[in-house]
């Protein structure tokens, strides 16, 4: 599919898939101007437009597929929820700093960003129905560090942590309060 907005850092395509096959897509670049997320039909290709000129990116599907989790660039990026059948848009964060790449937590009732509101990068989750509280997963190091994946029972999530050019993947165990710990290093 052409027009689909990239990661500039990781080449990664700004999607998302639901269980059902319907795609999700932000098409544009969102650099130059205000973007759209579209769901496109599994059967018929029709697109339906969900977001209209907004500057959003990294759209997530909820595990009930019925919520998407955006990326917000504002003077402070935040992370935001869309409702699909509502047609509604809150805000998960708002604080003093930025709050960027925004995954949905296991169970889709908490989301999970990486956020610089201590100074260095840091990773936190809050409820996905905004309002209540920040709390940190993992402590700021002096490195970048991104959430992406959780485990099929949704007790352990894996993260980046490095440098832009060679980042290692790390678990956090979230039952046994254990770790982070490296799980592949890059070489």
């Amino acid at each position: 599919m052409d027009g689909v907005i990239t990661n500039p850092v990781t080449g990664a395509a700004m999607m998302a898939c639901s269980r059902n096959g319907t795609l999700l897509t932000v098409p544009g670049d969102y650099r130059y101007g205000p973007t759209r997320v579209f769901a496109v039909e599994r059967e018929t290709g029709r697109r339906v437009t969900l977001i209209d000129d907004r500057y959003v990116a990294f759209p997530g599907l909820s595990p009930d597929g019925r919520r998407l989790v955006l990326h917000g660039s504002a003077a402070n990026d935040q992370v935001l929820v869309f409702d699909i059948e509502r047609k509604t848009l809150i805000r998960v964060s708002d604080g003093p700093g930025n709050d960027i790449l925004p995954i949905w937590g296991p169970s889709g009732d908490r989301v999970v960003f990486t956020t610089d509101r201590s100074g260095a990068e840091e990773i936190a989750w809050a409820p996905a129905g905004g309002g209540g509280p920040v709390e940190t997963l993992i402590e700021a190091i002096g490195l970048p560090q991104d959430a992406f994946s959780w485990s099929a029972d949704g007790s352990r999530l894996a993260f980046n942590r490095g440098i832009r050019t060679a980042r290692d993947i790390w678990v956090l165990d979230l039952e046994s309060k254990t770790g982070p710990e490296p799980f592949l290093e890059s070489s």
